[in-house]
């Protein structure tokens, strides 16, 4: 944040209604301004749909994981003051991958990944394209359909200049009124348990940050209504669940009753293999972190099976993904791990070299077995800095300080 206080006049000024995603609170109460954000992009969307013809709906393919320490060269080049300079050199150091990119979640990635668009918007805006951008999500805007067919070839060599690309599968052209007539429809999510819905609109959420979390009241009036077990069971049935949905049903979790938190979790229990869970792992981490009864809760066996399932399949290939895996069943087992699990991790940490992952394994391994951790340090592939510090720590304050 203290680089963003410098890098944010890079950006596209907010009065300029461009680029809507994590724009620094200037009054100070906040980290990011609550004026802007998902919604007001949406509004403002519509607002420039009504003015122009037709409008061309894009969306950056593996956005974070496409982003690499390359980058941040010019993000460096904007950087007068040396300390500044070396915080950035240690942010790039840890957060971005040469292999995986950025990892998604957390304002410093977050922030990070606004650095990286700096000259990609600026080379759009220079280009005389009219759009707007949240996150990696963009709407550009003709008068006629020849018009929005030469935007998408410049935005495209503009977008490929700069490594990244379309995620072809979401790159429509529209015209207008059709535009209006699909957002409008989208602005609001419909929660069903087959007998009772709901209608929660997507103001409740911001789909790139943390679930509803200052709107927690007014979900839990709404989904008074329905079953959550009953609309949660309901997605889970089809072929491939609504992620909407299913991120509204996580975020209503913690404020709903015992017994439907029970169930839900069983539910969620059998789910961590699926291939769509890997894109809301995220929001169900959230949802776990306000939890805190969940040791209590006689679901815990079943979370922590599932969990160990989902860690010892090949479906989580990512060593982001994975090391995710970890730290929930880490939380909710309290570092009680079973043996094959820890014979897993263990050969994880003799063959794996990524810092984010292997950290995760030898706290786990620690926690578990506290008394091999002189051994597990002296088995350790790589040293580093991070490492010896780890090892300090550890030392000085053992698991209770890790707690």
């Amino acid at each position: 944040m203290w680089l963003g206080d410098g890098l944010d006049q890079f950006r596209l000024p907010k009065g300029d209604n461009i680029v809507f995603s994590y724009r620094l609170d200037e009054t100070g109460n906040s980290w990011f301004d609550p004026s802007l954000g998902w919604s007001r992009y949406q509004q403002h969307s519509l607002e420039c749909a009504q003015r122009f013809g037709h409008v061309l709906t894009a969306d950056i393919s593996g956005f974070y994981s496409s982003i690499r320490p390359i980058h941040f060269a010019h993000v460096a080049g904007c950087i007068s003051i040396v300390d500044e300079g070396a915080v950035l050199d240690g942010l790039v150091d840890q957060l971005v991958h040469d292999c995986w990119g950025l990892p998604v979640g957390g304002d410093a990635a977050r922030m990070m990944a606004e650095w990286a668009m700096i000259p990609v918007d600026a080379e759009m805006l220079d280009a005389g394209l009219n759009f707007v951008r949240f996150v990696d999500d963009y709407r550009f805007f003709a008068q006629s359909g020849e018009d929005i067919e030469r935007v998408l070839y410049e935005a495209t060599r503009i977008l490929a200049s700069h490594g990244f690309h379309w995620n072809k599968g979401k790159l429509k052209l529209w015209k207008a009124e059709d535009f209006i007539e699909r957002e409008q429809f989208h602005s609001v999510v419909h929660i069903s348990d087959g007998e009772n819905g709901v209608e929660v609109s997507n103001d409740h959420f911001d789909p790139y940050s943390e679930l509803v979390h200052h709107r927690a009241t007014e979900l839990r009036k709404e989904m008074g209504v329905v079953s959550l077990s009953g609309a949660l069971n309901k997605e889970l049935e089809k072929v491939r669940p609504s992620l909407s949905n299913v991120k509204v049903l996580l975020a209503a979790i913690p404020v709903s009753e015992r017994n439907e938190k029970e169930v839900c979790l069983e539910m969620l229990s059998g789910s961590f293999s699926s291939d769509w869970m890997v894109q809301v792992l995220p929001h169900f981490y959230r949802m776990l972190r306000k939890l805190e009864w969940l040791c209590a809760l006689d679901c815990r066996n079943s979370v922590c099976v599932g969990l160990e399932s989902a860690i010892l399949s090949s479906q989580y290939r990512t060593p982001y993904e994975l090391g995710f895996l970890i730290h929930c069943y880490r939380r909710i087992s309290e570092g009680q791990l079973t043996h094959r699990l820890a014979k897993a991790l263990n050969q994880i940490r003799l063959q794996s070299r990524d810092a984010f992952l292997l950290r995760e394994v030898v706290y786990s391994l620690l926690v578990y077995e506290p008394a091999r951790s002189l051994e597990y340090f002296e088995e350790w592939p790589v040293r580093s800095d991070w490492l010896q510090g780890f090892e300090e720590q550890w030392a000085r304050f053992g698991r209770a300080n890790f707690d």
